[in-house]
């Protein structure tokens, strides 16, 4: 038999929802539809369960029936990898070991996890193909932005292997621990994937224009202390999105500047922070496109070769849009400022005084100005 179409499954089980006197949101019937995989006794039968749970049935109660519920540790274990935490990443596999979590489990678990991550990356509308909720969606849908898909898919296989052994009675804890060290530490695994996902990432910085020579370990004496990039006149509200706050400094003495830490490092997710931004401020994307950034506690550096850009940043809601598409990436509030390498001040010691400029432009035309 075929398998039945989704928009029938629930015109079907709303019809039984009335039918029986019981309330059935329309997210719950959706994420039934999917669950039962186009097997209409299936979804009846999970609609049956969900029925006993609680009036009207909604997606909380259709995931606990079916068991996809309390995900938070595999969100957080993913978010430690890519951060490249690892002594985070065995601390939560030491709670969960504590606390009799099966690490074969886990295991699989974490491989679907990744996969949806996969599919997120990879498919327009990834919401007709897992089988999550909403609110799961969006979760799955900013954190595919922390991976790149070499780094995914690198990551799908070692736990499929990670599995594999566990399978075969190796220490389970063991296993798990050693497989998610080399997920989270760059240097911990030698094998050809874990190459190539180096080497994607190392061609992203590449082509993001992140790789100049030496030109990062000096980016504390590259980096200017620019001005503000709001007026000190606008409300303490926008001011404060710069970690300034005008109500603690009533008597408005001159703030000390604060500069970076003397080690930048490239910020490797800029293409979907400008992907992001495309969404919000397509002007300012205009602007920054060939651009790339550094980032240094919670400093990003931008450099970017249009003239335009110094004035651009500081007018309007320019940036704060660029702070909101920043943090929808790194999920963190950064203060903006403009990277300036030793080949842009060189640059501006050459440029010579515009008064000498004009006599010499005079003379050329032979006009007799006196320099007096």
């Amino acid at each position: 038999f075929k398998r039945v179409n989704a928009d029938a499954m629930i015109r079907r089980m709303d019809y039984i929802a009335k039918a029986e006197g019981f309330g059935l949101e329309a997210e719950a019937a959706t994420l039934i539809s999917r669950l039962s995989d186009g097997g209409m006794r299936d979804a009846l039968s999970t609609l049956d369960q969900c029925v006993g749970k609680g009036d009207p049935i909604t997606a909380e109660i259709v995931a606990e029936v079916a068991g996809i519920t309390g995900k938070d540790h595999l969100f957080e274990l993913a978010d430690s990898i890519s951060e490249e935490n690892t002594a985070k990443c065995i601390s939560i596999i030491n709670t969960l070991h504590n606390n009799s979590f099966d690490m074969e489990r886990l295991c699989g678990d974490l491989i679907n996890h990744f996969r949806n991550l996969m599919i997120v990356k990879t498919v327009k509308e990834a919401e007709n193909v897992l089988v999550c909720t909403a609110s799961e969606i969006e979760n799955y849908k900013a954190q595919s932005m922390k991976f790149t898909l070499e780094a995914v898919l690198y990551s799908i296989d070692l736990l499929q292997n990670c599995l594999a052994n566990i399978k075969r009675g190796v220490n389970r804890r063991i296993e798990m621990e050693m497989t998610i060290i080399k997920l989270s530490s760059k240097s911990a695994s030698v094998d050809s994937a874990s190459i190539l996902k180096r080497l994607a990432a190392l061609e992203r910085m590449v082509k993001n224009g992140a790789v100049m020579g030496n030109e990062p370990s000096s980016a504390a004496a590259d980096v200017t202390e620019e001005e503000q990039m709001t007026k000190d006149k606008q409300p303490s509200s926008q001011t404060e999105n710069y970690g300034v706050n005008e109500s603690e400094n009533p008597s408005n003495q001159p703030r000390p500047k604060q500069k970076p830490e003397a080690s930048a490092e490239p910020l490797l997710q800029w293409p979907q922070i400008l992907s992001e931004l495309s969404t919000i401020n397509k002007p300012l994307w205009g602007i920054l496109n060939g651009s790339s950034a550094y980032i240094e506690n919670d400093f990003v550096l931008i450099k970017c070769d249009n003239p335009t850009f110094p004035t651009f940043i500081r007018t309007g809601k320019n940036p704060q849009d660029l702070k909101e598409a920043i943090f929808r990436v790194i999920s963190k509030h950064c203060r903006l400022k403009i990277y300036k390498g030793a080949e842009t001040k060189a640059n501006e010691k050459k440029q010579s005084d515009p008064l000498e400029d004009f006599l010499v432009k005079a003379k050329n035309l032979g006009i007799n100005v006196s320099e007096e």
